[in-house]
């Protein structure tokens, strides 16, 4: 029966592709695994025992060609060099006995020069066999992202002296770190990160003299980090032994001089940090000079963050958090000065005693910062942390009684914005806009008596202006733009005596404009376009001369007449009044003969009764710069064209 399998399969019969698949896996039959059967398939129709005779990828079916993703042949031999079967379906054991590793014809005879074997993410259970230390060729292999158990075959593997590469990470493997790797002296990459491993790390570990990444987080290990993996192995960049090791012992790094990457987080070591880390000077243990990642998170560590933190000029990522650590004005001072590439910072709770630097937003490459409880000192006047990704607000913020000044746009804030921030009294600008922010504006920023600008536009806040905001009476800017503000407009927003600028636009606000606004006598900006305003327009009785110069009323659904005490706004240079459903004729040059200032008009989709003459607007607006008037009747008649 089988052999009459796979001569189909050889005449590229489509049809018996879907008989022998089931819930999206090819049948299991006896000890031939569906894996094993693609490469039983890539045998007879596309290779050889005779490798003279070329690999044919054109000979597979269509529906095999989706199984067996990549196969690499030899340009002159056409032998199998290479197989790839990444990110696949199938499901079940590796067979030690299967053909892929049995020494006859269509299996390891045609599979002798294969030197790229990657199997990752094939949910794969079971031993991985120690046949594959018969495929003496092998230079990369790629295990990872299976169910496979047990130890890693040794000393087999042992025998592949041409291995560069080995991943076998997201398994199921125990058992101590496997001694017969040390022979691999042409590994570069070596990868057994979560897994089940247990034991201490090899003193020898140097023999891996090629060694340029070794990753092996998430596991058992224990005990200390052998001094000779940093020594004696000058090639190594990248270290990751983070969430395991349980070690009384320091670490000691010495020569590392190509290192990039050291990720020793959530591991249980004692002490200070050792200035050897990072030290510069020649007569201290090593210089880490090409540094970009250090991760020391919960390490148990204690003491002062050391200063010479600040010559790893290369650092893009440094993670110091969840210590006992306490950094020094002189290191936060110069932090901005000198990591001038990092892009995540993460002091959680480090002890910050001294003031936030305000040059700390100098850091134009940050893109993450955190700053939870770092118990930051309360005599912080100023702090701007905008462009920096925060994700959510620092409780430590809440006690800067003395903050003046906070901003925090473009900060990546999710949830809803803390009703604590009234509590800072002090406040007199604060900026929270283009983040996530839902939910309500807290009615206590009310209490924010000194605040004169108030900035949290680009939000998801919905609900109304809180009446409390009456009693900011010091505010000169307030900006709401593009929220999911809705309800009326308050009346008593005139209370704000001191607004220059009022922006709200791209809300969802209804009813009318208050009349009492055109009565602050220091207005100088209203933007409400793209709101649903819907009441007669209105300007009620300017008392004084209005310093109105920028006035924003389009796509709204006001209606009625054009009220006459527009003319009071003689300040006017910019007007959208798009959208405005008159109804009836409007007089244009009567209007615009007394608004003469105005530059930059938006009256398009203006629902009047009228043809608008062009003549009457460019007599009178000597000085107009843009004019909009799309979906509008226009008369050129009486122009000179």
């Amino acid at each position: 029966y089988w052999d009459g399998v796979l001569n189909l399969y050889k005449t590229q019969s489509l049809t018996l592709v879907y008989t022998v698949e089931k819930d999206g896996r090819l049948l299991e039959l006896s000890e031939y695994h569906s894996l094993f059967f693609l490469l039983f398939i890539a045998d007879f129709v596309g290779a050889s025992e005779d490798p003279s005779v070329p690999l044919r990828p054109e000979g597979c079916s269509s529906r095999v060609k989706e199984r067996v993703q990549t196969i690499f042949s030899d340009n002159t031999s056409g032998v199998v060099i290479g197989l790839d079967l990444g990110v696949n379906s199938l499901e079940g054991e590796i067979n030690s006995s299967s053909s892929l590793f049995r020494l006859k014809i269509n299996s390891i005879s045609n599979l002798k020069h294969l030197n790229v074997l990657r199997l990752h993410d094939y949910n794969f259970s079971g031993l991985i066999p120690s046949s594959l230390g018969n495929l003496s060729r092998l230079a990369n292999i790629h295990l990872s992202g299976n169910t496979s158990g047990g130890e890693t075959p040794t000393p087999s593997f042992g025998r592949l002296n041409q291995l560069t590469s080995l991943d076998v990470d997201s398994n199921k493997l125990s058992g101590n770190f496997p001694i017969a790797l040390l022979n691999l002296t042409k590994l570069t990459y070596l990868s057994l990160s979560y897994n089940q491993f247990t034991g201490i790390l090899p003193p020898n570990i140097s023999s891996l003299s090629s060694l340029e990444n070794f990753e092996a987080r998430q596991n058992s290990f224990f005990g200390t980090i052998p001094s000779t993996l940093f020594f004696t192995i000058p090639s190594l960049g990248t270290i990751d032994l983070a969430d395991q090791l349980r070690s009384p012992t320091r670490y000691i790094f010495k020569n590392a001089t190509s290192l990039r990457s050291l990720n020793l987080g959530h591991n249980h070591f004692v002490g200070k940090l050792p200035r050897s880390l990072i030290s510069c000077s020649a007569l201290e243990l090593g210089t880490l000079k090409e540094l970009t990642l250090l991760n020391l998170s919960n390490t148990l560590s204690s003491g002062t963050v050391p200063t010479e933190l600040l010559h790893l000029t290369k650092l893009v990522s440094l993670d110091l958090s969840s210590n006992s650590l306490s950094a020094q004005k002189s290191f936060l001072n110069n932090l901005s000065q000198n990591l001038t590439n990092l892009e995540e910072l993460n002091l959680g709770l480090v002890d910050i005693s001294s003031e936030i630097p305000p040059n700390i937003s100098k850091l134009s490459s940050l893109k993450s910062l955190s700053l939870d409880e770092c118990n930051l000192n309360n005599s912080l006047v100023f702090l701007d942390l905008s462009w920096i990704s925060l994700g959510n607000l620092p409780v430590s913020i809440n006690n800067l009684k003395h903050l003046t000044t906070l901003k925090l746009g473009f900060c990546n804030l999710h949830g809803q914005i803390s009703s604590s921030l009234g509590n800072l009294t002090n406040l007199s600008t604060l900026d929270l806009s283009s983040n996530f922010f839902n939910g309500h504006i807290p009615s206590s920023f009310g209490n924010l008596l000194h605040l004169t600008s108030l900035v949290i536009s680009s939000n998801r806040l919905s609900g109304q202006i809180p009446p409390s905001f009456a009693n900011l009476n010091q505010l000169t800017t307030l900006s709401l733009v593009s929220n999911k503000l809705s309800g009326t407009l308050p009346p008593n927003i005139s209370a704000l005596c001191n607004l220059e600028t009022f922006e709200a636009s791209e809300n969802i606000f209804t009813g009318t404009l208050p009349s009492t606004l055109f009565n602050t006598p220091s207005l100088t900006y209203i933007d409400l376009k793209d709101n649903q305003l819907n009441a007669i327009l209105e300007f009620g009785n300017i008392s004084s001369p209005s310093k109105l110069e920028r006035l924003s009323l389009g796509n709204n659904h006001f209606k009625g007449s054009l009220p006459i005490s527009i003319l009071s706004l003689v300040n006017l240079y910019s007007l959208d009044l798009s959208y405005y459903n008159t109804g009836m004729s409007v007089d244009f040059g009567f209007f615009l003969s007394q608004l003469k200032g105005v530059i930059d008009m938006d009256i398009s989709y203006k629902n009047t009764t009228n043809i608008v003459d062009l003549s009457t607007i460019f007599l009178h607006l000597k000085s107009l710069s843009s004019l909009q008037l799309s979906g509008v009747h226009v008369s050129t008649a009486k122009m000179d064209v």
